[in-house]
């Protein structure tokens, strides 16, 4: 049975969980915007980290580290988080409707 590894980091700023493509040496949390990294890191490879943030225009600050977890997941339980998800999705998006008594409430727009 085909898997693949799904890998998830804490941002140790905010605690927000995350996918962590693990070929990439950083990220950038969406909750806080620290810079993470993983606690396995070298300091040579926090430095090129540093340098390459300053070549593609990221602003350095101090870094959150985050341990990770890797999971194995197989397509079936991929189908099942992705259902979970859309039923999740729905669920809030009744309630929304509820709350507005039946007006389609305004999306907000994010920049």
């Amino acid at each position: 049975m085909e898997t693949i590894k799904a890998t998830i980091i804490t941002c140790s700023n905010c605690g927000f969980d995350q996918f962590f493509d693990v070929s990439k040496k950083f990220k950038v949390c969406p909750s806080c915007s620290n810079t993470i990294v993983m606690r396995t890191l070298s300091g040579g490879e926090l430095n090129d980290i540093k340098n390459n943030m300053k070549l593609a225009g990221i602003a350095g600050g101090d870094f959150a580290y985050s341990d990770y977890r890797t999971y194995s997941l197989t397509v079936e339980e991929i189908r099942e988080l992705k259902k979970i998800a859309r039923e999740k999705k729905k669920a809030i998006a009744a309630k929304a409707y509820k709350i507005h008594k039946g007006k389609k409430p305004m999306r907000l727009l994010t920049s």
